[in-house]
Protein backbone atom coordinates (compact mmCIF):
# COMPACT_ATOMS: atom_id res chain seq x y z
CA UNK A 1 0.00 0.00 0.00
CA UNK A 2 1.46 3.34 -1.08
CA UNK A 3 0.60 6.69 -2.69
CA UNK A 4 1.68 5.86 -6.23
CA UNK A 5 -1.27 5.09 -8.51
CA UNK A 6 -3.50 5.95 -5.56
CA UNK A 7 -6.51 3.66 -5.28
CA UNK A 8 -7.04 3.79 -1.54
CA UNK A 9 -10.72 4.77 -1.77
CA UNK A 10 -13.51 3.78 -4.19
CA UNK A 11 -12.77 6.78 -6.40
CA UNK A 12 -9.55 5.04 -7.51
CA UNK A 13 -8.11 8.29 -8.88
CA UNK A 14 -4.88 6.55 -9.92
CA UNK A 15 -2.74 9.65 -9.35
CA UNK A 16 0.86 9.51 -8.15
CA UNK A 17 0.65 11.45 -4.90
CA UNK A 18 4.29 10.60 -4.15
CA UNK A 19 5.21 12.72 -7.19
CA UNK A 20 3.02 15.64 -6.14
CA UNK A 21 -0.13 14.74 -8.10
CA UNK A 22 -3.45 15.09 -6.33
CA UNK A 23 -6.79 13.41 -6.79
CA UNK A 24 -10.26 14.01 -5.37
CA UNK A 25 -9.08 14.45 -1.77
CA UNK A 26 -6.45 16.99 -2.85
CA UNK A 27 -3.99 15.65 -0.30
CA UNK A 28 -0.24 14.98 -0.53
CA UNK A 29 1.75 11.85 0.26
CA UNK A 30 2.05 12.73 3.95
CA UNK A 31 -0.57 12.53 6.67
CA UNK A 32 -2.12 15.91 7.38
CA UNK A 33 -2.91 16.10 11.10
CA UNK A 34 -5.47 18.87 11.62
CA UNK A 35 -6.12 18.31 15.32
CA UNK A 36 -5.24 15.94 18.15
CA UNK A 37 -7.03 15.72 21.46
CA UNK A 38 -8.37 13.53 24.18
CA UNK A 39 -11.93 13.49 22.87
CA UNK A 40 -14.19 13.25 25.91
CA UNK A 41 -17.35 13.50 23.78
CA UNK A 42 -16.68 10.64 21.37
CA UNK A 43 -19.16 7.75 21.26
CA UNK A 44 -19.62 6.89 24.98
CA UNK A 45 -18.53 3.28 24.56
CA UNK A 46 -15.21 4.56 23.20
CA UNK A 47 -14.58 7.64 25.32
CA UNK A 48 -14.84 5.90 28.67
CA UNK A 49 -13.42 7.98 31.51
CA UNK A 50 -10.15 8.91 29.80
CA UNK A 51 -11.50 9.98 26.43
CA UNK A 52 -10.54 8.80 22.95
CA UNK A 53 -7.10 9.75 21.67
CA UNK A 54 -8.45 11.41 18.54
CA UNK A 55 -6.43 12.42 15.50
CA UNK A 56 -8.45 14.40 12.97
CA UNK A 57 -6.92 14.16 9.51
CA UNK A 58 -7.36 16.86 6.88
CA UNK A 59 -9.17 16.17 3.64
CA UNK A 60 -11.69 13.46 2.87
CA UNK A 61 -12.67 10.98 0.18
CA UNK A 62 -16.26 12.28 0.34
CA UNK A 63 -17.73 15.70 -0.32
CA UNK A 64 -20.73 15.78 2.02
CA UNK A 65 -22.68 19.02 1.78
CA UNK A 66 -23.79 18.66 5.42
CA UNK A 67 -20.35 17.90 6.90
CA UNK A 68 -19.86 18.88 10.54
CA UNK A 69 -16.07 19.06 10.09
CA UNK A 70 -15.98 21.01 6.83
CA UNK A 71 -13.18 23.28 8.04
CA UNK A 72 -10.98 20.18 8.34
CA UNK A 73 -12.36 17.81 5.72
CA UNK A 74 -12.89 20.34 2.93
CA UNK A 75 -9.28 20.35 1.73
CA UNK A 76 -5.63 19.57 2.50
CA UNK A 77 -5.65 21.03 6.01
CA UNK A 78 -3.20 20.17 8.77
CA UNK A 79 0.45 19.62 9.61
CA UNK A 80 2.29 17.15 7.34
CA UNK A 81 3.37 14.29 9.58
CA UNK A 82 5.35 11.14 8.81
CA UNK A 83 4.90 7.71 10.40
CA UNK A 84 7.41 8.41 13.19
CA UNK A 85 5.62 11.65 14.03
CA UNK A 86 2.27 9.87 14.18
CA UNK A 87 3.72 7.27 16.52
CA UNK A 88 4.88 10.01 18.88
CA UNK A 89 1.38 11.53 18.87
CA UNK A 90 -0.18 8.14 19.63
CA UNK A 91 2.17 7.54 22.54
CA UNK A 92 1.64 11.05 23.93
CA UNK A 93 -2.16 10.66 23.88
CA UNK A 94 -1.88 7.28 25.61
CA UNK A 95 0.41 8.81 28.25
CA UNK A 96 -2.29 11.44 28.88
CA UNK A 97 -4.78 8.66 29.63
CA UNK A 98 -6.54 8.11 26.30
CA UNK A 99 -8.60 4.92 26.26
CA UNK A 100 -7.85 4.28 22.57
CA UNK A 101 -6.36 5.83 19.45
CA UNK A 102 -9.20 7.21 17.33
CA UNK A 103 -8.20 7.74 13.69
CA UNK A 104 -10.78 10.15 12.26
CA UNK A 105 -11.10 10.04 8.44
CA UNK A 106 -7.85 8.10 7.92
CA UNK A 107 -8.38 6.28 4.61
CA UNK A 108 -6.47 8.61 2.30
CA UNK A 109 -3.41 8.53 4.62
CA UNK A 110 -3.23 4.82 5.43
CA UNK A 111 0.22 4.30 3.83
CA UNK A 112 1.59 6.69 6.47
CA UNK A 113 -0.64 5.57 9.33
CA UNK A 114 -0.20 1.80 9.19
CA UNK A 115 3.58 1.77 9.82
CA UNK A 116 2.96 3.97 12.88
CA UNK A 117 0.80 1.24 14.40
CA UNK A 118 3.73 -1.16 14.68
CA UNK A 119 4.67 -2.44 17.17
CA UNK A 120 1.13 -2.86 18.46
CA UNK A 121 -0.11 -0.13 20.79
CA UNK A 122 -1.27 -0.98 24.34
CA UNK A 123 -4.77 0.42 23.65
CA UNK A 124 -7.33 -0.38 20.93
CA UNK A 125 -7.11 1.43 17.58
CA UNK A 126 -10.32 2.83 16.06
CA UNK A 127 -10.89 3.38 12.33
CA UNK A 128 -13.44 6.22 12.44
CA UNK A 129 -14.40 6.71 8.79
CA UNK A 130 -17.19 7.89 6.52
CA UNK A 131 -17.96 4.35 5.36
CA UNK A 132 -16.84 5.00 1.78
CA UNK A 133 -14.21 2.27 1.59
CA UNK A 134 -12.73 -0.32 -0.76
CA UNK A 135 -12.80 -3.90 0.51
CA UNK A 136 -9.24 -4.31 -0.76
CA UNK A 137 -8.11 -1.41 1.42
CA UNK A 138 -9.97 -2.71 4.47
CA UNK A 139 -8.23 -6.06 4.14
CA UNK A 140 -4.90 -4.26 4.57
CA UNK A 141 -6.08 -3.15 8.02
CA UNK A 142 -6.51 -6.66 9.38
CA UNK A 143 -4.54 -7.15 12.57
CA UNK A 144 -3.93 -3.41 12.96
CA UNK A 145 -7.44 -2.02 13.59
CA UNK A 146 -9.47 -3.21 16.57
CA UNK A 147 -12.70 -1.22 16.23
CA UNK A 148 -14.38 -0.04 13.03
CA UNK A 149 -16.61 3.04 13.36
CA UNK A 150 -18.03 3.79 9.88
CA UNK A 151 -20.87 6.27 9.44
CA UNK A 152 -24.26 4.97 8.36
CA UNK A 153 -24.99 7.54 5.65
CA UNK A 154 -26.98 6.14 2.76
CA UNK A 155 -28.87 3.20 1.35
CA UNK A 156 -29.78 5.23 -1.74
CA UNK A 157 -27.18 5.78 -4.46
CA UNK A 158 -28.93 8.82 -5.95
CA UNK A 159 -28.99 10.57 -2.59
CA UNK A 160 -25.34 9.68 -2.02
CA UNK A 161 -24.42 11.18 -5.37
CA UNK A 162 -26.39 14.36 -4.70
CA UNK A 163 -25.16 15.01 -1.17
CA UNK A 164 -21.71 13.41 -1.06
CA UNK A 165 -20.66 13.10 -4.69
CA UNK A 166 -20.44 9.34 -4.25
CA UNK A 167 -23.06 7.53 -6.32
CA UNK A 168 -21.44 4.15 -5.68
CA UNK A 169 -21.70 4.52 -1.90
CA UNK A 170 -22.19 1.01 -0.46
CA UNK A 171 -25.40 0.04 1.32
CA UNK A 172 -25.45 0.60 5.06
CA UNK A 173 -25.32 -3.06 6.00
CA UNK A 174 -23.11 -6.07 5.61
CA UNK A 175 -20.16 -7.75 7.26
CA UNK A 176 -16.68 -6.48 7.92
CA UNK A 177 -14.23 -8.87 6.18
CA UNK A 178 -12.64 -9.86 9.48
CA UNK A 179 -12.52 -13.06 11.47
CA UNK A 180 -15.71 -12.39 13.43
CA UNK A 181 -13.99 -12.37 16.82
CA UNK A 182 -16.20 -10.84 19.48
CA UNK A 183 -13.65 -8.14 20.31
CA UNK A 184 -13.41 -6.95 16.69
CA UNK A 185 -16.76 -5.29 16.05
CA UNK A 186 -17.92 -2.76 13.54
CA UNK A 187 -19.89 -0.06 15.30
CA UNK A 188 -22.06 1.92 12.89
CA UNK A 189 -22.55 5.50 14.02
CA UNK A 190 -25.66 7.52 13.26
CA UNK A 191 -23.86 9.89 10.91
CA UNK A 192 -26.54 9.53 8.27
CA UNK A 193 -27.69 12.43 6.16
CA UNK A 194 -30.55 14.41 7.73
CA UNK A 195 -34.04 14.22 6.20
CA UNK A 196 -34.30 16.24 3.01
CA UNK A 197 -38.01 16.68 2.43
CA UNK A 198 -40.99 18.15 4.17
CA UNK A 199 -40.77 19.69 7.62
CA UNK A 200 -37.48 18.67 9.26
CA UNK A 201 -38.95 18.91 12.74
CA UNK A 202 -41.64 16.38 11.87
CA UNK A 203 -39.57 14.16 9.57
CA UNK A 204 -36.52 13.89 11.82
CA UNK A 205 -38.02 11.68 14.55
CA UNK A 206 -39.48 9.33 11.96
CA UNK A 207 -36.29 9.10 9.89
CA UNK A 208 -34.01 8.77 12.90
CA UNK A 209 -36.39 6.33 14.50
CA UNK A 210 -36.01 3.96 11.55
CA UNK A 211 -32.28 3.87 12.22
CA UNK A 212 -32.42 3.74 16.00
CA UNK A 213 -35.00 0.95 15.97
CA UNK A 214 -32.08 -1.47 15.74
CA UNK A 215 -30.01 0.21 18.44
CA UNK A 216 -28.14 -2.28 20.57
CA UNK A 217 -28.92 -5.27 18.34
CA UNK A 218 -26.06 -7.41 17.07
CA UNK A 219 -26.18 -8.42 13.41
CA UNK A 220 -23.22 -10.76 13.08
CA UNK A 221 -20.19 -8.49 13.37
CA UNK A 222 -22.35 -5.37 13.16
CA UNK A 223 -23.66 -3.35 16.10
CA UNK A 224 -26.10 -0.66 15.03
CA UNK A 225 -26.75 2.36 17.17
CA UNK A 226 -27.35 6.05 16.61
CA UNK A 227 -26.16 9.44 17.75
CA UNK A 228 -28.66 11.16 15.48
CA UNK A 229 -29.53 13.77 18.08
CA UNK A 230 -26.38 15.71 17.23
CA UNK A 231 -26.80 18.85 15.10
CA UNK A 232 -25.66 19.15 11.51
CA UNK A 233 -23.68 22.08 10.13
CA UNK A 234 -24.45 22.13 6.39
CA UNK A 235 -21.58 24.34 5.25
CA UNK A 236 -19.08 22.79 2.89
CA UNK A 237 -16.90 23.95 -0.01
CA UNK A 238 -18.46 21.27 -2.19
CA UNK A 239 -21.70 23.26 -2.20
CA UNK A 240 -24.84 23.98 -0.27
CA UNK A 241 -27.50 21.30 0.30
CA UNK A 242 -29.99 21.21 -2.54
CA UNK A 243 -32.87 20.82 -0.09
CA UNK A 244 -33.68 22.54 3.23
CA UNK A 245 -32.58 20.90 6.45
Amino acid sequence: MDYTNCRLCPRECGVNRAAGETGFCGCPAAALVAKTMRHMWEEPVLAGSGGSGALFFGGCTLGCKYCQNAAISGGPVGKPTDSAGLRRIFEDLIAQGAENIDLVTPTHFLPTILPALEPRLPVPVVCNCGGYERVETLRELEGKIDIYLPDFKYADGALAADLSGAGLFPPGSGRHPGNGATDRRASVAGGQAPPWHGNPSSDSPRTCGQLSAGAGLDWGDLRLRTSAGQPYAPVHPHGEPSRPL
